[in-house]
């Protein structure tokens, strides 16, 4: 489950990389308005053997993304406690609303 999250993470940002250069080539600038993350950071667990480094990455994931001039609101950056299948539900909502065709 941890190599899925840190794949699904690692597409994410390379995604969002792929798209600036492939924008910048074409003259047209990315802007907040036309990409949009979630970003998920768990090291506590119940359940599961504990994480040393998930929220660490999931920040330094959410500060790359934003630099990249992504959408990503403080209510879409989910750690330990906050990353609740409520607040994920709430921050999904939140993002498919925000998000406009195309």
């Amino acid at each position: 489950m941890k190599k899925y999250l840190l794949i699904t993470l690692v597409l994410i940002l390379l995604q969002a990389c792929v798209n600036e250069t492939l924008s910048s080539r074409r003259g047209i600038y990315v802007t907040k308005s036309n990409q949009h993350a979630l970003v998920i950071g768990i090291d506590k667990y119940q359940h599961f053997t504990n994480l040393n480094g998930a929220v660490n990455d999931a920040n330094l994931l959410a500060q790359t993304l934003r630099n990249k001039n992504i959408n990503l609101p403080n209510n879409r950056v989910l750690l330990n406690e906050q990353a609740t299948r409520k607040t994920f539900m709430k921050a999904w909502k939140d993002m498919l609303q925000a998000a406009n065709p195309g």
